[in-house]
């Protein structure tokens, strides 16, 4: 048994290590059946590493094929495990493996500097998977979990091929001290490890940098999204103001036809006249300037599609608020509304209700609409379901951005087979006092 420990104890101990990295990695973007998918990859990662012990390895050849070897082992473990596209799965393997070779490596020069001795016990072994579970932890939640957000995980083409010059940059300092070649001063041990720790280094700020570059790029389109929202509230606000104005005069005209005596023929066109004109006058009266250029600005559309909103809104709590951020938040709620109920053939779910009221000292807005379709999440926001998403999926990422500049938050989801936007935003002071 002691025999048995001795000689293949290092196997055990590299593989449980390679386990708990991909686990540590993948766990975020798991697949279903875990309970079998693990045992599975536990075995062809002792077998593979048992092949390696097996295999006489001597020369630069023989130590690159077996590098590459358990690349491709860890590679395949991470396919098994993880449910993420091919950049997304390069890039966890990446990540893997390299952390997989440094902690063992590790361990072994800490234990043989601090015990004085060459020899690396089963138990020294055991040891080291009890750290390495322990130092994985941190790594799980500084580096994975930002990551992955609701079993999400995106990765370009960019991100991978650069981690992939870092994994060849990790393979040739090993290779090199291997065969001999040192380009390291000093211990060449202690320096290979270093240098190690710094690739990984490398590794965890280039996933920071890219990270920040999307949050950047994030921004840039909500912004630029804002502007849209501030050109198009204007144009509206002059389109909604010259429509009623041609209306109210249309109304006097239409009236003053009617004095004349006439056929039944041209009361038929008159009424026609006049209905065409209820379509486009302003009949929305809430309080807030804002919501009654966004309730007109869709009464047609409504009207078209036979979409019924019903709002009930007291507009002056409202007043605090810019405009244009007004305009942004209830523009949106309302367009992803619209276009969430016109799928539905049944009229009768083709609802959309607004309640917006002062609740203590917050404003609430609540919209909701009818959903049948199950909807997945993203940051706590549901993911767009189009296929070209271009600005799509921008729209609720831009309400929650404005309302944070208020100090306020917003909550999405379904319930009882509603979609529900709820957004509370702290009131000023002299809105609370009055």
């Amino acid at each position: 048994m002691s025999e048995f420990l001795v000689r293949w104890c290092p196997a055990l101990a590299v593989s449980a290590t390679e386990i708990f990295c991909a686990l540590a990695f993948v766990w975020e973007v798991r697949r279903g059946y875990m309970a079998v998918r693990i045992p599975l990859g536990a075995v062809l990662v002792f077998l593979a590493n048992i092949a390696l012990m097996l295999t006489e390895i001597t020369g630069f050849p023989a130590y690159a094929g077996a590098l590459v070897f358990r690349y491709t082992v860890v590679l395949l473990l991470v396919l098994l495990l993880a449910d993420a596209g091919a950049f997304e799965t390069v890039y966890l393997s990446i990540w893997s493996f390299c952390l997989s070779q440094f902690l063992p490596r590790m361990w072994v020069v800490l234990y043989t500097a601090a015990m004085n001795t060459e020899e690396v016990g089963w138990m020294a072994w055991l040891l080291c998977l009890l750290c390495a579970a322990f130092f994985l932890f941190p790594v799980y939640r500084l580096v994975v979990r930002p990551m992955s957000r609701n079993g999400v995980l995106h990765v370009g083409p960019r991100q991978t091929g650069s981690a992939v010059v870092i994994l060849l940059l990790f393979g040739n300092l090993y290779l090199n001290e291997i065969a001999g070649n040192s380009v390291l001063p000093g211990d060449s041990g202690n320096m290979l490890l270093l240098c190690e720790f710094y690739c990984l280094t490398l590794l965890y700020l280039q996933n920071i940098l890219f990270q920040k570059s999307a949050m950047r790029q994030e921004l840039a389109m909500i912004n630029r999204l804002w502007y849209q929202r501030k050109e198009q509230y204007e144009l509206n606000q002059e389109n909604i103001s010259l429509i009623n104005q041609k209306c109210h005069d249309l109304k006097y005209q239409v009236r003053a036809l009617r004095d004349i005596q006439g056929g039944a023929e041209r009361e038929r066109y008159l009424d026609e006249i006049d209905g065409a004109i209820q379509i486009y006058e302003s009949n929305f009266e809430t309080g807030s300037q804002v919501l009654d250029t966004i309730l007109t600005e869709n009464s047609l559309r409504c009207r078209k599609e036979n979409i019924q909103i019903h709002c009930v809104a007291d507009g002056e709590e409202m007043e605090f608020m810019n405009a244009v951020d007004l305009y942004t938040i209830l523009g949106n709620a309302v367009d992803n509304a619209v276009e969430a109920v016109r799928k539905f053939s049944d009229p009768a779910k083709r609802q959309i209700d607004l309640l917006i009221h002062r609740q203590q000292s917050f404003l609430v807005m609540n919209i909701s609409n009818p959903c049948e379709e199950e909807l997945h999440y993203k940051d706590n926001l549901p993911v767009t379901t189009k296929e070209n998403n271009g600005y799509h999926g921008f729209g609720l990422k831009s309400i929650r951005h404005t309302v944070s500049r208020y100090g306020g938050f917003m909550t999405a989801g379904t319930q009882q087979g509603c979609f529900e936007l709820i957004i509370l935003i702290q009131l000023p002071k002299e809105n609370i006092d009055r």
